[in-house]
């Protein structure tokens, strides 16, 4: 994404909040936008909230009502399944 793309949108969902995701999260929210978070571990979710992001409880929860969605995701398998599968986000 160039720099100084982000000004094209305000609302983002982002899966996957492990190492990288996490810190990803948090700069986001400190760019004023506003970022709805899902990972397999809810806690991860729920930690954030208080950032400010909004915690989903499923991957169409998250990828609704967003300008982008953002993955940090471990291998292929994992971004197949969050895209592909039922209940993925192209659903």
């Amino acid at each position: 994404m160039p720099a100084g793309s982000a000004k094209n949108f305000s609302k983002v969902g982002f899966i996957g909040l492990g190492n990288m995701g996490t810190p990803m999260v948090k700069n986001l929210l400190k760019k004023g936008l506003q970022v709805s978070v899902y990972d397999v571990k809810n806690s991860l979710a729920k930690d954030l909230a208080k950032d400010g992001a909004k915690p989903c409880g499923t991957l169409q929860e998250v990828s609704s009502d967003v300008d982008v969605v953002v993955t940090m995701l471990p291998g292929n398998k994992e971004v197949l399944d969050v895209y592909q599968k039922q209940g993925g986000v192209f659903e």
